[in-house]
């Protein structure tokens, strides 16, 4: 893998005029806040009054994310087929959805998709990302699977904690990323402060 990996953050896609990572967590916020003990803003995080409050705004998430994919010739969907075209081998993304991977199935385009697990598959391996089958990779879990999304403190410290120590990220994806400090001195500094953080928008918008 001679091309670094690119590193996709929160603003690549607006939903309702705002980043998407704030988008629904403030929508988690308007539907849940009965459930929820404390609103950590600054860091987009949650305290949920109990178990059953998280798993039902994790499965918001998924709804709300699934329901939001790219429509086909939008300019979201530009975004995504511009960075499929440029054959990046490894595509990390800080945020849970799946629409690069939904383009990409959608123009025929072969690649795997993966995400960090956060509790028993954690250090589920990957094969080793290929310029001709491009792995895109979710740092913040996956929509489609309610544990792994990060919305309170504990699922942040079991990401960094898991990620930086052991059992540590999978050992290709580990090796891939070795190759390129820019992407460790990013993730440092946006794994935490920048959770909830408005970026520049896709597309210069």
């Amino acid at each position: 893998m001679n091309k670094p990996p690119l590193l996709i953050g929160p603003g690549i896609v607006h939903i309702e005029d705002a980043p998407m990572n704030i988008a629904w967590r403030e929508s988690i916020w308007k539907n849940f806040q009965n459930k929820i003990a404390y609103n950590y803003n600054k860091d987009g995080l949650f305290l949920f009054a109990n178990r059953i409050a998280k798993n039902n705004a994790a499965n918001h998430v998924r709804k709300y994310l699934n329901e939001r994919s790219p429509a086909e010739h939008s300019p979201e969907e530009e975004v995504y087929k511009k960075i499929i075209q440029i054959k990046f081998p490894l595509v990390v993304s800080i945020n849970p959805d799946t629409y690069i991977s939904d383009v990409a199935y959608t123009y025929g385009v072969q690649h795997r998709f993966s995400y960090f697990r956060n509790r028993s598959k954690a250090v589920e391996d990957v094969e080793e990302p290929q310029m001709a089958l491009p792995l895109f990779y979710n740092l913040y879990g996956s929509v489609n699977d309610d544990e792994s999304i990060i919305l309170d403190y504990e699922d942040l410290f079991r990401l960094v904690s898991t990620s930086v120590g052991s059992p540590g990220l999978p050992p290709k994806l580990q090796t891939a990323l070795s190759k390129v400090r820019m992407f460790f001195d990013r993730f440092s500094k946006m794994v935490h402060p920048t959770l909830a953080t408005p970026p520049l928008r896709a597309g210069g918008k």
